[in-house]
């Protein structure tokens, strides 16, 4: 069945057979990274290049006097900062306006953050000051997309966008080359840990596509050696537009369900 969407609250429910555990290996920041690499060289990639986590910088500089005021503190009660950061990116990077912004925000938290339209606004302009390149970079596919109505993805594939150009077909474009991209990268992954015979020797079975992520199950003897060998079919190398070579991230997790994973 189709099980992508599963929420993760409920995926205790989903266990490992008997004598197996659960493998799941994640990219890293995967759409975020891509992002950074159809941009010119500027501050978003560097973030990337230095090891720092988008979201967690743009929490920063969205919240800096709560994080100022509670440095050296536990700061679990601020767990909605990364949530709320991460929304930023998402909504930033794909052209998304404050209103619309503001109602995503408030679905997603299932009623928990309902910002003010200033508040909603200022969290954009701030993503977009701290990283002006994202918007050169939507010009420029504006521009392609007026004049061939053709994008392609990082490994070449091409969509062709009918119907009137205008603003929401921006936003489909401005998502197209990091969400295939990324799609792409898992369906090669699943596809090649599926065929591998070594794999299947060791009762490996390969159970689920997350559109960023494989699932897998294997005898727990054998859980680290899937994991790193899962990884490596996601690191995938990429050339960016303008020649750049760069590799997609990961990371794995092992466990008894499909919700209480370590970090391996």
């Amino acid at each position: 069945t189709n099980i992508q969407n599963i929420p993760k609250k409920l995926r205790h429910l989903f266990i490992a057979d008997e004598g197996k555990v659960l493998v799941q290996a994640d990219q890293a920041g995967a759409e975020a990274m891509i992002v950074g690499y159809l941009c010119t060289q500027g501050n978003f990639r560097t973030l990337f290049l230095e090891g720092i986590k988008s979201h967690v910088f743009v929490a920063m500089r969205l919240f800096p006097d709560v994080w100022s005021a509670e440095l050296g503190r536990s700061i679990d009660e601020f767990c909605e900062a990364p949530f709320m950061a991460k929304m930023v990116c998402h909504a930033s990077n794909y052209g998304m306006k404050a209103p619309t912004f503001r109602t995503n925000m408030l679905q997603k938290s299932q009623g928990a953050i309902a910002l003010e339209s200033k508040e909603a606004k200022r969290f954009l302009n701030t993503y977009h000051k701290l990283f002006p390149e994202i918007n050169q970079w939507h010009n420029e596919t504006v521009e392609r997309l007026k004049e061939t109505r053709t994008l392609k993805n990082l490994f070449g594939y091409p969509r062709y966008f009918t119907g009137i150009i205008d603003e929401s077909m921006y936003k489909e474009a401005y998502a197209f080359v990091p969400q295939s991209t990324v799609g792409c990268i898992t369906n090669l992954a699943f596809v090649e840990l599926q065929n591998r015979q070594d794999l299947q020797e060791l009762g490996v079975d390969v159970l689920q596509n997350n559109h960023d992520s494989v699932l897998l199950q294997c005898a727990p003897e054998h859980s680290e050696f899937v994991a790193q060998e899962a990884m490596k079919h996601l690191n995938r190398e990429m050339i960016s537009p303008r020649g750049e070579r760069f590799s997609m991230r990961s990371e794995a997790m092992i466990g008894d369900n499909w919700k209480e994973m370590i970090d391996v």
